[in-house]
């Protein structure tokens, strides 16, 4: 009963992170309810074979992630255009920096970079991580991690610059 409890308080604990992290990979509300799910169970089942080379968080993401990606492998999953509501929540930092039709522009693009750069940006930006936890969870080494987020920025300033008429084309 002990190790029900404890992985409750987890649950607690990142349930809402997870959820979020999975709906930004997703973008379905439905479909990142039941991943983040997934997540804890998988978690749960695989307790035994968490090693604490990494943080439970950063193994947590892990696993959130090679679900998001069976995920879009299985359904070929096609983003729409619009912002979900679910993620403009004040758990999204770049409220209170931009209004809505700048969020709006900023997630298209963020959508459109490479993965491994998208999911760079959403875990360093939404969620905060470590270059160390990023390049855990995305199975690559800290300077590839770290180059990710460089050129993802580079790209996003360039897109957005455009947007906003704020360099040349």
């Amino acid at each position: 009963m002990g190790i029900d409890r404890a992985f409750e308080t987890l649950i607690r604990k990142y349930q809402k992170e997870i959820y979020y992290f999975v709906l930004r990979i997703v973008g379905n509300e439905e479909d990142a309810k039941d991943i983040a799910q997934m997540a804890f169970v998988n978690a749960f089942r695989s307790l035994g074979r968490f090693k604490r080379q990494s943080k439970f968080k950063t193994w947590l993401y892990k696993i959130a992630l090679n679900l998001c990606r069976n995920h879009l492998k299985k359904s070929r999953f096609q983003q729409t255009d619009e912002l979900d509501p679910a993620m403009a929540t004040d758990d999204d930092p770049s409220r209170s920096i931009i209004d809505k039709e700048k969020r709006l522009e900023l997630h298209r693009a963020i959508k459109e970079l490479p993965e491994k750069q998208r999911l760079t940006v959403v875990l360093r930006t939404y969620k905060d991580l470590s270059y160390a936890d990023v390049s855990r969870i995305l199975g690559c080494s800290e300077g590839a991690a770290k180059a990710n987020f460089h050129f993802a920025l580079q790209k996003l300033k360039k897109k957005l610059g455009k947007v906003y008429g704020l360099q040349k084309s």
